[in-house]
């Protein structure tokens, strides 16, 4: 978790195949998820009581030199200099956002994800 491909693969047959991968049109985050989909609904369906939808927006930053190729998800300022001292400059955010939706029972206990929504915005608003 947070390495490069290559560094969590550790050899170059595994980093080959996870690019593979990662690159096949035919795989989408359902077809990898759908068996946890299932297995949730089957928790939800078991489970006498109430079920609290939890749902939440997070987005993964990325720096890149081209944000265009990636997707915006935002716009802030970053502090220049030593201690922050010069003045702010304008930053475009560059990633992935990820929706969330997650089935928990009324006393806390967690019975799986029931939607997960990837996207990126082409542009930002305001921005580029």
């Amino acid at each position: 978790m947070g390495q490069t491909i290559p560094f969590a693969c550790q050899d170059w047959a595994s980093t080959k195949a996870a690019y593979r991968f990662l690159s096949n049109h035919r795989v989408s985050e359902h077809d990898i998820l759908s068996g946890h989909f299932q297995a949730s609904a089957e928790r939800v369906r078991a489970t006498d009581g109430p079920v609290l939808m939890l749902q939440d927006t997070t987005a993964f930053s990325y720096q890149r030199e081209r944000p265009d190729l990636i997707g915006y998800t935002g716009k802030t300022t970053l502090r220049t200099g030593k201690n922050g001292m010069r003045p702010r400059r304008p930053l475009t955010q560059c990633g992935i956002l990820m929706h969330s939706s997650l089935a928990v029972t009324a006393d806390g206990l967690p019975l799986g994800l029931a939607a997960v929504k990837f996207w990126i915005r082409k542009r930002f608003k305001g921005g580029f």
